[in-house]
């Protein structure tokens, strides 16, 4: 595709109405019951997939991190020689400096991503905890919203319903 193509199109699209963003629905205000029922209903649907969505990430993160701290270094033994040695101040080649760097830039990552990890898992019962609570909610307020409607709005309207068809 030519740039002249691109700037006809761009031109062509330019021509058209302004290109609107879909609205979300608004909830149902007209009956309290009817957005209670329905809230509760989303949030039956929202908080294990908020709750699912949270822990695959961490999974994904712990994944990654255990990825990134896996490689294959030397002997252990052999760095701490080298680390003993530059701190005797011996001279050491530069390969075993390269070694020492290497591990010491791993051990601090490996610190750097343990106290992350740690952090995002003491959060992640906060998340468990809210998951529950809002779940736990929907559940209580599903019926009975959908009950009180029933009793409140639909039985009177099928009353005014029966009285009118006699």
């Amino acid at each position: 595709m030519g740039a002249d193509t691109v700037l006809f199109i761009l031109i062509k699209l330019d021509r058209k109405k302004p290109m609107t963003i879909p609205k979300l629905p608004l909830p149902p205000t007209d009956n309290l019951y009817k957005f209670m029922a329905i809230s509760g209903v989303v949030l039956l649907i929202v908080a294990p997939v908020f709750w699912a969505q949270f822990y695959i990430t961490h999974a994904e993160r712990t994944r990654l991190a255990i990825r990134a701290l896996r490689i294959d270094l030397s002997p252990e033994n052999e760095y701490w020689n080298a680390k003993a040695r530059i701190e005797r101040g011996e001279s050491v080649t530069n390969e075993q400096r390269k070694l020492v760097e290497k591990y010491d830039a791993r051990k601090e990552e490996s610190s750097r991503v343990g106290s992350e990890f740690l952090v995002y898992d003491r959060f992640s019962s906060v998340v468990t905890v809210i998951a529950i609570i809002l779940w736990m909610f929907g559940l209580v307020l599903t019926p009975f919203g959908f009950w009180r409607w029933y009793q409140k709005v639909q039985k009177p309207l099928d009353r005014i319903l029966a009285k009118q068809a006699k």
